[in-house]
C-alpha cells in the first residue's frame, strides 16, 4: 500500500513537472531590445522583466597631461546588466571592469579584466562566468537561471564588452 501511494505521488509529480516546462516553452516570445534616451539598453522579456544594460562608465583615469606624448596612462571602466521583475524590483546586476593602458594617439590595450555579480532575486542562480581580455577589450559573460520547483523557467545569457581607445576613451 505505502509502495502504491508513494508510485502514484511520485508519478502525478513528474507529470506536474512535464507540464510546467511545456506550458513554460509555450509561451515564450522573443525578447525586445531597444535603446533609451540616455543610452541605456533595455531588454523586454514577455513575462514583463527587463534587463538594463549602462554605457560604459569611466571608473578611474590616471592623472593626463596631454603635451607628455611619451607617457603612458591608465584608466578602468564598468559596464553594469540590471535584471528587474515585472514589479521593478531588483533580480540581479551583473558588472563588468576592464583595466586599461594607453598612450594618446598611439596605442590602447586591456591590462585585466574583472566582474562582480549580486543576486538579490529569489530563485535566481548564475553560472558559467567568463571574463577575459585580450588587445584593447574586456569581455565578460555569464548565464542567470530562474528556477520555480527545481525547473529551470527563465535564462538569460549576459555577454558584455568594454573598448578602450588611444585617447582612454570607452566604446
Amino acid at each position: 500500500m505505502k509502495k502504491a501511494i508513494l508510485a502514484l505521488l511520485l508519478s502525478l509529480s513528474l507529470l506536474f513537472v512535464m507540464a510546467f516546462s511545456s506550458a513554460a516553452s509555450e509561451t515564450e516570445t522573443s525578447p525586445v531590445a531597444y535603446t533609451d534616451e540616455d543610452g541605456n539598453r533595455r531588454i523586454d522579456y514577455a513575462d514583463g522583466s527587463y534587463t538594463v544594460v549602462t554605457p560604459v562608465v569611466k571608473v578611474t583615469d590616471s592623472d593626463s597631461n596631454p603635451a607628455a606624448r611619451a607617457a603612458i596612462f591608465t584608466t578602468s571602466g564598468q559596464v553594469s546588466a540590471t535584471n528587474y521583475a515585472k514589479d521593478g524590483d531588483v533580480n540581479w546586476v551583473y558588472t563588468l571592469i576592464g583595466l586599461f593602458q594607453y598612450r594618446p594617439g598611439v596605442s590602447s590595450i586591456c591590462k585585466h579584466s574583472d566582474y562582480k555579480v549580486s543576486i538579490s532575486g529569489a530563485g535566481w542562480e548564475f553560472s558559467n562566468p567568463s571574463n577575459t581580455y585580450m588587445d584593447n577589450a574586456a569581455y565578460g559573460y555569464g548565464i542567470f537561471e530562474h528556477k520555480f520547483l527545481f525547473v529551470t523557467n527563465t535564462t538569460i545569457t549576459v555577454d558584455l564588452r568594454i573598448r578602450c581607445d588611444t585617447y582612454g576613451e570607452f566604446y
